[in-house]
């Protein structure tokens, strides 16, 4: 159920993405879309093309760029015990200068020892 949630929510908030952004770009411009997030997004326990970022690409075609910067794991509190800007796939989210991001963290910021 949490899978599907998670897949219901990201491609509901981008479907108008989908009808608007190919309006606004040029024929030959490609929009780049950074998936940011945890394990969600990591599409941790998954095969690679079942994880959402991955469905997203193949929905959303050749006038966009899909990547995932997935971190099992990651918190979005900077004093989480594993915040996702203090590891491997925040800088190169940052770096591939995405023209829309999606950010799916905070699951792991409701563990037990995060709110001390």
């Amino acid at each position: 159920m949490r899978r599907f949630l998670s897949f219901f929510i990201a491609f509901s908030l981008l479907l108008p993405l989908a009808i608007i952004a190919p309006a606004t770009a040029s024929a030959a411009q490609v929009i780049k879309v950074a998936c940011v997030g945890d394990s969600i997004t990591y599409g941790y326990g998954l095969e690679d093309p079942k994880s959402y970022p991955y469905k997203l690409g193949e929905l959303l075609k050749n006038s966009y760029d899909v990547k995932s910067f997935g971190d099992s794991g990651k918190t979005l509190m900077s004093t989480g015990d594993t915040p996702y800007t203090q590891y491997s796939q925040y800088r190169p989210s940052l770096e591939y200068e995405a023209d829309v991001v999606l950010i799916m963290l905070g699951t792991n910021d409701g563990k037990y020892f995060n709110w001390n």
